[in-house]
């Protein structure tokens, strides 16, 4: 890497090989901050508090309760398939069968924070310049809410972190952001904001908190396996095939927060803590129990603790937790009174039943303080931590820079005018980095997102203005040119009016 030539970035430094990789033939950056391997979006849902709430998509209006899935994001799941009723029901978390991870397998662990993270320290080391971005990054950025980041360590389901990978003397304990909530060249979630992860939201913005995630994992089937109904094992004993989607009993194994009106219709005891399955979530009343707070060792009631992440690996009868088969994986939302003085709600705790649990994984192995808070949790299969960090944390790249200089000017900014397609439009190969939310068209909400990124990069000038005669017929509503009505928009209000003539004259003449 010391031999690889840099090109200068602005106050970044970027290796050639790639800033090839993120320019097309014509020399034109062809696609925002992106990963070289993404790794899979998971189902998700968010909280209670997040704007998106009441949001409709085709599977119906998005609740706390309801499991969504990008692009969209749409509801997979409406909250009434968990049997989930009340609008103030909110899903805390969600898991399917880990049981495709043995005891001694090695992944890295995916998580999310809460709005009141920081992180404990700065992005890595072994990712810069190219991959900046980790919980600290983002918290700064006002964005961490929403997004997905893995640790830089591997681990396993005793705990953790692993030393001695690829010549490493000690853990690194850092993570990095491999989901971000949106604008990422479809690596994001399309939550609120849909803003690339460089953009420093305004203090006090309203943003979508991821609340849980998970994955279906489906390894190939196998005589025996559990995962088989009678019905479709007797399909395959006749030679009728392997039994496919129709005989997978696909769980879903969820737990609510403790303020959920709906506990109160599922099977008790009604917690937090205890952990539901269900067989069936696109319809109601297929819940039950899977293990309850007492076998966790955990306290329940409307005062007790509040499971906020989630990792299941049922190994034995399937919806059953069975003390010393089962495992479950998991964290404590702020509040938990089983956190005491001595434990952080971004410690993760394990517990095979037997009325304990014990803490595995610490605050600080996932590079956040004991005082932030994990509020979702996945894992991702590998031996090779470093090199799944390098392929799928999101690299850097400049969005809006047009000519892929490294650099946002003036010309950049006339681009804009070239790229403009309007809502719904389709824009050219050549013009994705203007298409700041990724929806495939250049229209106002990008130009706005371009303005403030241009702001932040350049010291606070901004793009230059349009000319006198331009922004009279835009404030007239005669624009000269369609995008003129953007570009004419100078508070970013989302409107063109008399509220842009201040700002205009004050860009025009200087303070």
């Amino acid at each position: 890497m010391s031999s690889t030539r840099r090109m200068q970035t602005g106050s970044k430094r970027f290796p050639t090989y790639l800033v090839c990789a993120l320019l097309g033939s014509t020399g034109v950056a062809l696609a925002g901050p992106h990963a070289l391997v993404p790794i899979p979006k998971p189902h998700f849902s968010i909280d209670m508090t997040s704007p998106s709430i009441g949001k409709p998509t085709i599977g119906g209006p998005i609740t706390a309760g309801a499991i969504l899935d990008a692009p969209g994001p749409n509801v997979t799941f409406p909250a009434s398939g968990l049997r989930l009723f009340s609008p103030a029901d909110e899903l805390d978390e969600m898991s399917g069968n880990r049981f495709d991870v043995g005891p001694a397998d090695k992944f890295v662990i995916l998580f999310g924070v809460d709005r009141a993270s920081v992180g404990a320290r700065g992005p890595d080391a072994s990712l810069l310049p190219s991959r900046p971005y980790n919980v600290q990054d983002q918290a700064t950025r006002r964005q961490a809410a929403g997004d997905t980041f893995m640790t830089l360590d591997l681990y396993t389901r005793g705990g953790g972190p692993l030393p001695l990978e690829t010549a490493r003397l000690a853990p690194i304990k850092n993570n990095a952001l491999v989901i971000n909530q949106g604008d990422s060249g479809g690596i994001d979630y399309d939550m609120i904001e849909d803003v690339s992860p460089l953009m420093i939201l305004p203090p006090g913005t309203p943003i979508d908190e991821g609340d849980g995630t998970y994955y279906e994992p489906i390894p190939p089937l196998t005589a025996g396996d559990p995962r088989l109904t009678p019905d479709a094992a007797a399909m395959d004993a006749n030679g009728g095939g392997s039994g496919g989607d129709r005989g997978i009993a696909v769980l879903l194994y969820f737990t609510l927060s403790r303020t959920s009106p709906s506990l109160a219709q599922l099977p008790p005891p009604a917690s937090g803590a205890t952990i539901y399955v269900d067989s069936n979530p696109t319809s109601p009343f297929s819940e039950n129990v899977y293990a309850t707070h007492s076998q966790l060792g955990l306290l329940g009631g409307p005062t007790g603790d509040d499971i906020d992440g989630l990792i299941v690996f049922d190994a034995g009868i399937q919806g059953v937790f069975e003390t010393g088969i089962d495992q479950v994986i998991f964290s404590l939302a702020r509040g938990s009174p089983s956190l005491g003085g001595s434990f952080s709600p971004a410690d993760l705790f394990s517990s095979s039943g037997g009325g304990v649990f014990n803490r595995i994984v610490t605050a600080d192995d996932l590079g956040l303080l004991s005082t932030d808070n994990v509020d979702n949790l996945e894992l991702l299969k590998t031996t090779d931590a470093a090199t799944t960090a390098y392929n799928s944390a999101i690299y850097y790249v400049l969005p809006g820079d047009f000519d892929g200089n490294g650099v946002l000017n003036g010309d950049d900014c006339s681009a804009f005018l070239g790229c403009y397609t309007g809502p719904g439009g389709s824009a050219m190969p050549q013009c994705a980095i203007l298409d700041h939310d990724a929806d495939g068209d250049v229209d106002c909400l990008d130009w706005r997102n371009n303005t403030i990124i241009f702001k932040q990069i350049n010291g606070g000038a901004v793009c230059p203005p349009l000319t006198i005669p331009e922004f009279v017929a835009a404030i007239l509503g005669t624009p000269l040119l369609p995008p003129h009505t953007c570009m004419a928009d100078m508070n970013l209000d989302g409107a063109t009016n008399g509220k842009d003539i201040g700002p205009y004259v004050k860009t025009v003449l200087g303070p």
